[in-house]
C-alpha cells in the first residue's frame, strides 16, 4: 500500500532537484550533439558545393543557339524556307556538283539549321557538334576575353589593333577561311582586293600573305573613316583605301545604312538608318586604271555580290584570283553564285567555308581557285 501511494505522490511532486539536475545535464548533453551533428551537416553541403563549382569548371556548361530573333527574321524573309520551294532539288544537286563531302556536309547543316529554327519555338536549340561546342568555348574564354581596351579609341587582340572594339571571331579567328585555300601562296606578291572593307579588319589579316599591295574598298564615310584609322595604327604602308563601292556600272549608287550590314542591296529584316548617294565604278575600270596584278579578291558587301561580279567579270576572266565570296546574305546568293562561276568556264574548283560561330547563317563563304595551274 505504502509503495502504491508513494509512486503516486511522484507523479504530482516536483522531483528532487538532483534528479532535475541531472536531466537537464541529460538535454545540454543531447543538445551539443545536436549542434555538432548540423555543422558537420554544414561541412558537408559546403563540400559538395565547392565539387559542384569544380565539375562546372572542369565541365563548362553545353553550348545551345539561342534564338536569335534578328537573325531569324532576316533569314525568314530573305531565304524563306528553301526546302520547300519547287525547284528546290535542282538548285541543291547543282550546288553540291563538284564539291567536296566537308562542303556539302556544311551546306546540308545550314539548310537543316534553318528549318528547324524557323519552325521550332523553342529559345534554344541543341544543334552544335561537340566539336562546334569546343570551339565555341575555345572562343568564350581565349578570344573575347583577350580583347583589351587602350583607350576610348584604341582596342587590342594579340598584335591587332583597331579603333573600335569590333574583332569577329571569322575574321581573327578564322582568318576568312583562308587555311582552307589551297594555292595560297600564289598571292604572295601580288595584290589583294578587299571589297566591303568596313573598318579595316580583313585587311590586317590579308597583309599576313605578304601582298604587293592591297586594294580596300569601303562606301559608307563612316566606316571609311575607322578603316583609315586601322591602317595608321597598325602602320600599313602598303593598302589604297577607297571611300567609292564596286558595282556593275560606274557613276552613284545609295546606300542603305545600317554598321556593318550597310549595303546597296535594301535587305528586308534589317533597320536601316538612314540613305546616303556614294560613287561607285566597277574593278575592270578600276584595275585599267592601276595595273593591279591581282592573286585574291574577297567580297562582303551584304547581298549586293552579284552586282559586284557583273562589273569584274573581264579582270576574273584574265587573272583567275583567288575568290573569297560571301553568299549568306540571301537564298538566290546562296544558289546561285557558284552556278554563274561555273557558266564562265574558268576552270575554278570550288568549297564552302562556314566557321563555327554562334550564328546559324552568317560568314558563309564561297571558296573559288584555280588549281591545274599552279
Amino acid at each position: 500500500m505504502w509503495v502504491k501511494f508513494k509512486n503516486f505522490l511522484k507523479r504530482f511532486l516536483p522531483a528532487p532537484a538532483r534528479t532535475f539536475n541531472s536531466q537537464m545535464q541529460m538535454v545540454f548533453q543531447t543538445m551539443h550533439e545536436l549542434q555538432n551533428s548540423i555543422q558537420s551537416l554544414n561541412d558537408k553541403q559546403e563540400s559538395i558545393r565547392q565539387d559542384i563549382n569544380q565539375v562546372k569548371n572542369d565541365i563548362p556548361n553545353k553550348p545551345v543557339y539561342w534564338k536569335n530573333v534578328s537573325e531569324r527574321e532576316i533569314v525568314r524573309r530573305n531565304w524563306g524556307d528553301v526546302c520547300e520551294q519547287e525547284d528546290f532539288k535542282d538548285r541543291f544537286l547543282q550546288l553540291i556538283s563538284g564539291l567536296d563531302g566537308d562542303s556539302i556536309t556544311t551546306i546540308v547543316r545550314i539548310l537543316s539549321r534553318q528549318k528547324k529554327y524557323l519552325d521550332s519555338d523553342s529559345n534554344q536549340l541543341d544543334i552544335y557538334t561537340r566539336e562546334e561546342q569546343e570551339e565555341l568555348r575555345s572562343q568564350k574564354d581565349h578570344f573575347k576575353k583577350e580583347v583589351f581596351k587602350v583607350s576610348d579609341d584604341v582596342y587590342i587582340y594579340k598584335n591587332y589593333l583597331l579603333p573600335i572594339n569590333h574583332f569577329e571571331a571569322a575574321v581573327f579567328c578564322f582568318r576568312h577561311g583562308l587555311d582552307q585555300v589551297k594555292t595560297l601562296e600564289r598571292v604572295k606578291g601580288k595584290d589583294i582586293i578587299d571589297v566591303g572593307g568596313f573598318i579595316g579588319d580583313s585587311v590586317l589579316i590579308f597583309n599576313e600573305l605578304l601582298p604587293n599591295r592591297i586594294f580596300t574598298f569601303e562606301a559608307l564615310p563612316e566606316n571609311y573613316s575607322l578603316l583609315q584609322k586601322t591602317l595608321e595604327l597598325n602602320k600599313l604602308s602598303n593598302t589604297i583605301a577607297e571611300n567609292i563601292a564596286l558595282g556593275a556600272d560606274s557613276g552613284s549608287i545609295k546606300m542603305h545604312v545600317a554598321g556593318s550590314s550597310t549595303s546597296s542591296v535594301e535587305r528586308p529584316g534589317i533597320s536601316y538608318s538612314s540613305v546616303v548617294e556614294v560613287p561607285v565604278t566597277t574593278l575592270d575600270d578600276y584595275v585599267n586604271k592601276h595595273i593591279a596584278n591581282i592573286g585574291l579578291i574577297k567580297v562582303d558587301i551584304e547581298g549586293a555580290e552579284q552586282t559586284f561580279l557583273a562589273g569584274a567579270k573581264k579582270t576574273i576572266y584574265e587573272q583567275k584570283p583567288i575568290l573569297l565570296i560571301s553568299i549568306y546574305h540571301n537564298a538566290n546568293d546562296f544558289f546561285e553564285i557558284k552556278p554563274l562561276l561555273e557558266s564562265w568556264n574558268l576552270g575554278y574548283s570550288f568549297s564552302i567555308h562556314k566557321p563555327p560561330i554562334r550564328k546559324i547563317t552568317s560568314e558563309t563563304l564561297l571558296i573559288a581557285e584555280v588549281l591545274d595551274s599552279w
